[in-house]
Protein backbone atom coordinates (compact mmCIF):
# COMPACT_ATOMS: atom_id res chain seq x y z
CA UNK A 1 0.00 0.00 0.00
CA UNK A 2 2.93 2.65 0.90
CA UNK A 3 4.38 1.79 -2.07
CA UNK A 4 1.86 2.24 -4.35
CA UNK A 5 1.04 5.57 -2.52
CA UNK A 6 4.50 6.61 -3.40
CA UNK A 7 4.48 5.57 -7.12
CA UNK A 8 1.10 7.67 -7.03
CA UNK A 9 2.37 10.56 -5.95
CA UNK A 10 5.13 10.35 -8.31
CA UNK A 11 2.68 10.30 -11.22
CA UNK A 12 0.88 12.73 -9.92
CA UNK A 13 4.11 15.06 -9.39
CA UNK A 14 3.00 15.69 -5.91
CA UNK A 15 6.73 16.13 -4.76
CA UNK A 16 7.19 19.12 -7.15
CA UNK A 17 4.69 20.71 -5.64
CA UNK A 18 6.05 20.10 -1.93
CA UNK A 19 9.25 21.29 -3.55
CA UNK A 20 8.02 24.54 -4.50
CA UNK A 21 6.52 25.13 -1.43
CA UNK A 22 9.65 24.61 0.50
CA UNK A 23 11.76 26.32 -2.23
CA UNK A 24 9.44 29.75 -1.76
CA UNK A 25 9.31 29.82 2.18
CA UNK A 26 13.76 29.06 2.44
CA UNK A 27 15.16 30.44 -0.45
CA UNK A 28 16.79 33.18 0.69
CA UNK A 29 17.90 30.81 4.19
CA UNK A 30 19.86 27.91 3.26
CA UNK A 31 19.82 26.41 6.66
CA UNK A 32 16.37 26.20 6.58
CA UNK A 33 15.91 25.05 3.47
CA UNK A 34 18.67 22.02 4.78
CA UNK A 35 16.26 21.51 7.41
CA UNK A 36 12.78 21.62 5.06
CA UNK A 37 14.25 18.67 3.48
CA UNK A 38 15.20 16.88 5.84
CA UNK A 39 11.64 17.28 7.36
CA UNK A 40 9.97 17.14 4.27
CA UNK A 41 12.23 13.24 3.90
CA UNK A 42 10.62 12.56 7.54
CA UNK A 43 7.03 13.03 6.45
CA UNK A 44 7.19 11.47 3.30
CA UNK A 45 8.40 8.15 4.95
CA UNK A 46 5.40 8.08 7.64
CA UNK A 47 3.04 7.05 4.72
CA UNK A 48 5.35 5.36 2.47
CA UNK A 49 8.63 4.11 3.33
CA UNK A 50 11.85 4.91 3.65
CA UNK A 51 13.15 3.20 0.61
CA UNK A 52 10.99 4.88 -1.71
CA UNK A 53 10.89 8.50 -0.03
CA UNK A 54 14.31 8.58 -1.00
CA UNK A 55 14.29 8.12 -4.57
CA UNK A 56 10.72 10.85 -4.81
CA UNK A 57 12.72 13.39 -2.62
CA UNK A 58 16.31 13.53 -4.61
CA UNK A 59 14.06 13.56 -7.97
CA UNK A 60 13.02 17.01 -7.12
CA UNK A 61 16.16 18.35 -5.31
CA UNK A 62 18.86 16.19 -7.59
CA UNK A 63 18.63 19.59 -10.49
CA UNK A 64 19.01 22.04 -7.23
CA UNK A 65 22.76 20.58 -6.32
CA UNK A 66 24.07 20.67 -9.50
CA UNK A 67 23.55 24.86 -9.94
CA UNK A 68 25.79 25.75 -6.43
CA UNK A 69 29.15 26.99 -6.92
CA UNK A 70 31.76 24.18 -7.01
CA UNK A 71 33.82 25.19 -3.85
CA UNK A 72 31.29 24.50 -1.54
CA UNK A 73 30.30 21.96 0.39
CA UNK A 74 26.70 22.37 0.12
CA UNK A 75 25.41 19.56 -2.34
CA UNK A 76 26.95 17.01 -0.11
CA UNK A 77 25.31 18.07 3.60
CA UNK A 78 22.00 17.79 1.82
CA UNK A 79 22.87 14.55 0.58
CA UNK A 80 23.72 13.85 4.19
CA UNK A 81 21.01 15.55 5.59
CA UNK A 82 18.65 13.77 3.41
CA UNK A 83 20.08 10.43 4.00
CA UNK A 84 19.83 11.22 8.12
CA UNK A 85 16.15 12.15 7.72
CA UNK A 86 15.17 9.01 5.24
CA UNK A 87 16.98 6.47 8.11
CA UNK A 88 15.62 8.40 10.98
CA UNK A 89 11.86 8.63 9.41
CA UNK A 90 12.26 5.34 9.02
CA UNK A 91 11.36 4.96 12.81
CA UNK A 92 8.04 7.00 12.48
CA UNK A 93 5.38 4.45 11.41
CA UNK A 94 4.93 0.64 11.75
CA UNK A 95 5.02 1.08 7.43
CA UNK A 96 8.33 3.52 7.26
CA UNK A 97 10.55 0.47 6.92
CA UNK A 98 10.63 -2.89 6.53
CA UNK A 99 12.15 -3.70 9.91
CA UNK A 100 8.85 -2.04 11.32
CA UNK A 101 6.66 -4.60 9.73
CA UNK A 102 8.62 -7.07 10.91
CA UNK A 103 8.16 -5.83 14.67
CA UNK A 104 4.54 -5.11 14.24
CA UNK A 105 4.80 -8.44 13.35
CA UNK A 106 6.55 -9.72 16.15
CA UNK A 107 4.83 -7.34 18.84
CA UNK A 108 1.34 -8.24 17.57
CA UNK A 109 0.55 -9.79 21.62
CA UNK A 110 0.92 -6.25 22.48
CA UNK A 111 -1.58 -4.53 20.07
CA UNK A 112 0.55 -2.03 18.86
CA UNK A 113 -1.59 0.70 17.08
CA UNK A 114 -0.68 2.66 14.36
CA UNK A 115 -1.04 5.59 16.25
CA UNK A 116 0.74 4.28 19.59
CA UNK A 117 3.44 4.21 16.91
CA UNK A 118 3.90 7.26 15.62
CA UNK A 119 3.37 8.97 19.17
CA UNK A 120 6.45 7.53 20.43
CA UNK A 121 8.38 7.53 17.64
CA UNK A 122 7.97 11.40 17.01
CA UNK A 123 9.69 12.83 20.23
CA UNK A 124 12.90 10.44 19.80
CA UNK A 125 12.95 11.18 15.61
CA UNK A 126 12.21 15.01 16.11
CA UNK A 127 15.15 15.25 18.79
CA UNK A 128 17.60 13.45 16.69
CA UNK A 129 16.90 15.21 13.61
CA UNK A 130 17.27 18.21 14.69
CA UNK A 131 20.70 17.21 16.60
CA UNK A 132 21.44 15.65 12.82
CA UNK A 133 20.98 19.22 11.19
CA UNK A 134 23.01 21.01 14.10
CA UNK A 135 26.05 18.38 13.19
CA UNK A 136 25.91 18.70 9.42
CA UNK A 137 25.99 22.76 9.63
CA UNK A 138 28.98 22.37 12.51
CA UNK A 139 31.41 20.09 10.97
CA UNK A 140 30.68 20.78 7.05
CA UNK A 141 29.62 24.38 7.28
CA UNK A 142 28.01 24.11 4.04
CA UNK A 143 26.36 27.31 3.54
CA UNK A 144 29.01 29.95 4.69
CA UNK A 145 29.64 31.36 0.37
CA UNK A 146 25.95 30.38 -0.36
CA UNK A 147 23.36 32.79 0.19
CA UNK A 148 20.75 31.47 -2.21
CA UNK A 149 19.10 28.03 -2.92
CA UNK A 150 18.75 27.92 -6.93
CA UNK A 151 15.44 27.53 -8.26
CA UNK A 152 14.45 23.62 -9.33
CA UNK A 153 14.42 22.98 -12.97
CA UNK A 154 11.17 21.41 -14.07
CA UNK A 155 8.88 22.51 -11.36
CA UNK A 156 6.32 23.78 -13.51
CA UNK A 157 5.69 19.88 -14.75
CA UNK A 158 3.49 19.79 -11.87
CA UNK A 159 1.06 21.74 -13.39
CA UNK A 160 0.78 19.48 -16.43
CA UNK A 161 -1.25 16.94 -13.84
CA UNK A 162 -4.92 16.83 -14.12
CA UNK A 163 -6.15 18.42 -11.25
CA UNK A 164 -8.43 15.62 -10.74
CA UNK A 165 -6.06 13.21 -10.45
CA UNK A 166 -3.96 15.11 -8.21
CA UNK A 167 -7.26 15.48 -5.74
CA UNK A 168 -8.06 11.93 -6.16
CA UNK A 169 -4.27 10.53 -4.50
CA UNK A 170 -4.32 13.20 -1.83
CA UNK A 171 -8.12 11.62 -0.67
CA UNK A 172 -7.37 8.30 -1.36
CA UNK A 173 -4.06 8.75 0.24
CA UNK A 174 -5.63 10.90 3.37
CA UNK A 175 -8.34 7.96 3.86
CA UNK A 176 -5.86 4.74 3.90
CA UNK A 177 -4.00 6.91 6.00
CA UNK A 178 -6.75 7.98 8.74
CA UNK A 179 -8.17 4.25 8.67
CA UNK A 180 -4.09 3.28 9.48
CA UNK A 181 -4.29 5.71 12.22
CA UNK A 182 -8.20 4.20 13.79
CA UNK A 183 -8.00 0.65 15.64
CA UNK A 184 -8.16 -2.59 13.59
CA UNK A 185 -11.23 -3.66 14.38
CA UNK A 186 -12.96 -0.41 13.55
CA UNK A 187 -14.04 -0.95 9.93
CA UNK A 188 -11.88 -3.08 7.91
CA UNK A 189 -9.20 -5.33 9.97
CA UNK A 190 -5.49 -5.53 9.38
CA UNK A 191 -3.66 -2.92 7.63
CA UNK A 192 -3.24 -5.28 4.99
CA UNK A 193 -6.43 -5.49 4.01
CA UNK A 194 -6.41 -1.38 4.32
CA UNK A 195 -3.56 -1.37 2.38
CA UNK A 196 -5.82 -2.75 -1.13
CA UNK A 197 -7.84 0.59 -0.81
CA UNK A 198 -5.05 2.62 -2.86
CA UNK A 199 -4.47 -0.23 -5.03
CA UNK A 200 -7.18 -0.75 -6.34
CA UNK A 201 -8.42 2.78 -6.36
CA UNK A 202 -5.45 4.03 -8.23
CA UNK A 203 -4.79 0.77 -10.96
CA UNK A 204 -8.98 1.09 -11.24
CA UNK A 205 -8.87 4.60 -12.49
CA UNK A 206 -5.80 4.28 -14.64
CA UNK A 207 -3.59 6.57 -12.68
CA UNK A 208 -1.16 3.87 -12.39
CA UNK A 209 -0.55 1.68 -15.22
CA UNK A 210 0.90 -2.13 -15.85
CA UNK A 211 4.42 -1.16 -16.24
CA UNK A 212 3.98 0.95 -12.68
CA UNK A 213 2.73 -2.17 -11.45
CA UNK A 214 5.70 -4.27 -12.31
CA UNK A 215 8.19 -1.87 -11.39
CA UNK A 216 6.92 -2.42 -7.68
CA UNK A 217 9.43 -3.13 -5.03
CA UNK A 218 8.62 -6.67 -5.16
CA UNK A 219 12.04 -7.83 -4.40
CA UNK A 220 11.05 -5.87 -0.53
CA UNK A 221 7.59 -7.67 -0.40
CA UNK A 222 9.26 -10.81 -0.96
CA UNK A 223 12.40 -10.29 1.95
CA UNK A 224 9.30 -9.10 4.10
CA UNK A 225 7.19 -12.38 3.82
CA UNK A 226 10.45 -14.44 3.59
CA UNK A 227 10.91 -12.85 7.19
CA UNK A 228 7.74 -13.74 8.71
CA UNK A 229 7.82 -17.07 7.52
CA UNK A 230 11.15 -17.32 8.75
CA UNK A 231 9.77 -15.65 12.12
CA UNK A 232 7.13 -18.50 11.96
CA UNK A 233 9.47 -21.02 11.56
CA UNK A 234 11.80 -20.01 14.64
CA UNK A 235 8.48 -19.99 16.66
CA UNK A 236 7.04 -23.69 15.86
CA UNK A 237 10.37 -25.26 16.10
CA UNK A 238 10.80 -23.71 19.68
CA UNK A 239 14.19 -22.63 18.63
CA UNK A 240 13.53 -19.42 20.33
CA UNK A 241 12.76 -21.03 23.92
CA UNK A 242 15.67 -22.90 23.34
CA UNK A 243 17.71 -19.93 22.73
CA UNK A 244 15.90 -17.81 25.26
CA UNK A 245 16.50 -20.76 27.96
CA UNK A 246 20.14 -20.56 27.73
CA UNK A 247 20.25 -17.20 28.58
CA UNK A 248 17.63 -18.02 31.45
CA UNK A 249 20.08 -17.66 34.41
CA UNK A 250 21.61 -14.86 32.98
CA UNK A 251 18.50 -12.62 32.99
CA UNK A 252 17.87 -13.85 36.70
CA UNK A 253 20.65 -12.30 37.65
CA UNK A 254 21.01 -9.51 35.86
CA UNK A 255 18.63 -5.75 36.16
CA UNK A 256 16.45 -5.29 32.71
CA UNK A 257 18.12 -2.14 31.80
CA UNK A 258 21.57 -3.88 31.91
CA UNK A 259 19.75 -6.42 29.86
CA UNK A 260 18.54 -3.65 27.27
CA UNK A 261 21.85 -1.80 27.38
CA UNK A 262 23.83 -5.48 25.87
CA UNK A 263 21.28 -6.08 23.18
CA UNK A 264 21.21 -2.56 22.14
CA UNK A 265 25.21 -2.89 21.72
CA UNK A 266 24.67 -6.21 19.98
CA UNK A 267 21.87 -4.65 17.43
CA UNK A 268 24.34 -1.93 16.57
CA UNK A 269 27.27 -3.99 16.41
CA UNK A 270 25.60 -6.23 14.04
CA UNK A 271 23.22 -3.60 11.59
CA UNK A 272 26.74 -1.57 11.15
CA UNK A 273 28.15 -4.91 9.04
CA UNK A 274 25.16 -6.28 8.03
CA UNK A 275 21.17 -4.86 6.55
CA UNK A 276 18.98 -3.56 9.40
CA UNK A 277 16.21 -5.46 7.59
CA UNK A 278 17.98 -8.78 7.36
CA UNK A 279 19.25 -8.30 11.15
CA UNK A 280 15.57 -7.39 11.89
CA UNK A 281 14.36 -10.50 10.67
CA UNK A 282 16.79 -12.62 12.39
CA UNK A 283 17.08 -10.65 15.82
CA UNK A 284 13.60 -9.49 16.53
CA UNK A 285 12.11 -12.60 17.32
CA UNK A 286 14.42 -13.81 20.08
CA UNK A 287 14.94 -9.97 21.48
CA UNK A 288 11.17 -10.14 22.20
CA UNK A 289 11.10 -14.07 23.58
CA UNK A 290 14.08 -12.53 26.00
CA UNK A 291 11.66 -9.37 26.82
CA UNK A 292 9.26 -11.47 27.59
CA UNK A 293 11.32 -14.13 30.04
CA UNK A 294 12.72 -10.84 31.65
CA UNK A 295 9.42 -9.00 32.51
CA UNK A 296 8.26 -12.86 34.08
CA UNK A 297 11.65 -12.98 36.10
CA UNK A 298 11.15 -9.31 37.38
CA UNK A 299 7.70 -9.71 38.38
CA UNK A 300 8.62 -13.23 40.30
CA UNK A 301 11.60 -11.29 41.78
CA UNK A 302 9.55 -8.59 42.92
CA UNK A 303 7.35 -9.93 46.06
CA UNK A 304 10.06 -11.44 47.43
CA UNK A 305 12.24 -8.40 47.87
CA UNK A 306 9.37 -6.67 49.57
CA UNK A 307 8.89 -9.78 52.05
CA UNK A 308 12.77 -8.97 52.94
Amino acid sequence: GGLTIAKAMSRTRLELLAAAKLHTLTAYSPRLYLLGVMVLSCVVCIFVSNVASPLLVLGVIHSTLWEFPQDTTAPQAILLGLAFACNLGGMLSPIASPQNAVAMHVLGFSKISFVKWVALAVPIVLVTLIGAWLIILWVWKPFEHVQYIPLQHGLHAANSVPKSHVYFVCVVSAVTIILWCLPPDLFFGDTGIIALIPIVCFFGVGILKKDDFNSLSWHLMFLLAGGNMLGVCAKDSKMLDLLAGSLQDRLQTEPPYATLLVILLIVCFITTFVSHTVAAMILLPIIAKIGTMTVSYTHLTLPTKRIV
